[in-house]
């Protein structure tokens, strides 16, 4: 039961991490074209 849950807050971190490297990605694409 606890490892189910446990699981579940892992994907949900792993999804986080990935959509906040994207979002990094994208600043630095936007600071390279101002520079």
């Amino acid at each position: 039961m606890v490892a189910k849950i446990y699981g579940k807050q892992l994907k949900q971190v792993n999804q986080t991490s990935r959509n906040v490297s994207r979002e990094l990605d994208k600043a630095e694409k936007g600071v390279n074209d101002l520079t």
